[in-house]
């Protein structure tokens, strides 16, 4: 969702349409917005930025690498290990799983 540009969302219509560059398998499709997750884009156009084609973004920028983030915040909380975030494919945003990186400090994310 990171990659969700304002051109993909059709508020009106109540759809989303993912690009095929920006679909995890590749494929496009259309998802219907209701609920909670179309008062979410209903808000987000309510402050949309009209200097950023970024449906998601801080201050205009895109946003980051989530797995980067995990990594760095496991790194001040001086944690490793098995912490790991995880997400399944009916419960949101698909993040993946990003584990604290190990002791050591060679960035990569893993167990």
């Amino acid at each position: 969702m990171r990659a969700l540009e304002w051109r993909d969302v059709d508020i009106n219509g109540s759809v989303v349409r993912l690009r095929p560059e920006i679909s995890k398998n590749k494929d496009g499709r259309v998802l219907p917005l209701r609920g909670e997750l179309l008062a979410v884009m209903e808000r987000a156009k309510a402050n949309r930025r009209l200097d950023c084609v970024s449906v998601f973004h801080v201050d205009g920028k895109p946003l980051g690498d989530f797995g980067k983030a995990w990594a760095t915040a496991c790194k001040k909380a001086s944690i490793a290990g098995n912490y790991h975030l995880q997400s399944s494919e009916n419960s949101g945003p698909q993040y993946g799983s990003h584990r604290c990186p190990r002791a050591g400090g060679n960035g990569a994310i893993g167990p």
